[in-house]
């Protein structure tokens, strides 16, 4: 599960993302801001899905800051040490509200409730356990995924790419049965909504400007799947 977090505090902002890592392994930490005005710009980069906020920070409050992002497309678990705001927190749906300084079970229970909101979602993501890590990658924003080895690269919309040590084997059954993705050769599966166009040499060019080689064998299934979806 992607996660952002907010506060104008450094060393909250360290505590939070120190418990995180050691304590919540559901949660994938894409970055973090120091202000407002900051953390308009990590969640329009990353479109997290979920995002610990500050209330009180200078020039916008974590409540201004979520004005600006209407509609809300992400949960929100506000983190502050006043605790006057708890109403308004839950006027703006709110998945939970945290005093500082954080204890570690209503963080980890936070989290844990987060997870199972979003479980109604789990049939829309592909769900990666890597080594202490859960990966919760939304179906939608994966581009390619790209078999290396024993490893694959999963190249992601507006994301770093994701290195998990799976074969594409084992990713293929995941994502094949939803509509949208193609293997269309031995080291690779696209998902065709992100395909730009077809080269003259029958491979692919994705709307990322990655070239995809297709193979001889599999390029008459592709053209069935492409006039379906044009």
């Amino acid at each position: 599960m992607k996660v952002v977090l907010i506060d104008d505090e450094p060393n909250g902002l360290w505590v939070l993302q120190t418990l995180l890592t050691d304590y919540c392994p559901e949660v994938q930490i894409m970055g973090t801001a120091n202000s407002a005005t900051e953390g308009l710009k990590v969640i329009q980069q990353y479109q997290p899905d979920l995002v610990f906020l500050d209330i009180e920070m200078p020039n916008y409050s974590g409540f201004q800051l979520l004005d600006f992002l209407q509609p809300i497309n992400f949960e929100i678990i506000f983190v502050t040490a006043h605790a006057g705001y708890a109403l308004d927190a839950f006027k703006v749906h709110a998945s939970d509200y945290i005093l500082k300084p954080i204890q570690i079970d209503e963080l980890q229970n936070a989290v844990k409730r987060v997870v199972l909101k979003k479980g109604a979602d789990a049939s829309k993501q592909l769900v990666i356990h890597q080594q202490g890590i859960i990966h919760c990658v939304s179906f939608e924003d994966i581009i390619f995924i790209q078999a290396e080895g024993s490893y694959s690269f999963i190249y992601l919309k507006n994301q770093p790419k994701i290195i998990v040590s799976k074969r594409l084997k084992e990713l293929e059954a995941d994502l094949t049965e939803k509509a949208g993705f193609f293997r269309c050769h031995r080291s690779y599966i696209v998902n065709t909504q992100f395909i730009k166009s077809v080269k003259v040499d029958g491979n692919l060019k994705l709307i990322s400007d990655h070239e995809i080689a297709v193979a001889r064998d599999k390029r008459n299934d592709l053209k069935k799947i492409l006039h379906t979806i044009i």
